[in-house]
């Protein structure tokens, strides 16, 4: 991710902040919205904040994505390339969050390995949407079988860059808009790396 932000760092800790500041209060604005609600032992686990995020998630991410990669190609870029995930692929990212969920969720349940598989697998799906504008069912299927030729080393990445996160949130909350940038753009540099390779002679 180095390559990502030598471009300019700021800018995407600044932009980073914002899609999430803005699904989260999208999340919270639908919290208010009348039952149903659905709790267990008196804890909520289930409400119209919490389907808002799940289904709209994929297509705050994958803009957000958008604007990273645009971003690592030296492209003109702007605020709403972040949220452009509603203007390129809205459903095309909505049904890729739904099914990639699904899926992975049924693997964690039937036998939890297959739903480790399937998590790293699908990490580049958002991007082929919307980057290459292929529908969520190809993306899907293309984005396994790449990484499942560097699956471990995919899997490494991912840690890795969770690890980051986590210690921008535990160092002091606010760290962890400074560190979530080099988490993304790691995953953004391995995408093109993978699926947008240079020529040789560049």
């Amino acid at each position: 991710s180095r390559r990502l932000l030598k471009v300019i760092f700021w800018p995407l800790v600044g932009t980073t902040l914002m899609v999430l500041l803005v699904s989260n209060f999208v999340s919270w604005l639908t919290g208010h919205l009348p039952r149903p609600r659905f709790y267990f032992n008196g804890v909520k686990v289930l409400g119209p904040d919490s389907i808002v995020s799940f289904l709209l998630g994929a297509v705050f991410s994958g803009g957000l994505n958008y604007y990273y990669l645009k971003k690592l190609r030296g492209l003109p870029t702007g605020v709403p390339d972040a949220f452009s995930g509603f203007t390129r692929a809205f459903l095309p990212l909505f049904l890729l969050g739904l099914t990639s969920s699904l899926f992975t969720a049924v693997g964690f349940v039937l036998f939890i390995l297959p739903g480790f598989y399937l998590l790293v697998s699908y990490s580049f799906a958002q991007f082929l949407v919307i980057d290459k504008g292929m529908a969520f069912w190809p993306a899907m299927e293309v984005s396994r079988r790449v990484i499942t030729a560097q699956w471990w080393r995919m899997f490494g990445l991912l840690v890795l860059g969770l690890m980051v996160a986590v210690l921008g949130l535990v160092g002091f909350i606010i760290g962890i808009f400074v560190t979530l940038p080099i988490a993304f753009g790691a995953i953004v540099c391995a995408y093109e790396d993978l699926c947008c390779p240079r020529p040789r002679s560049e």
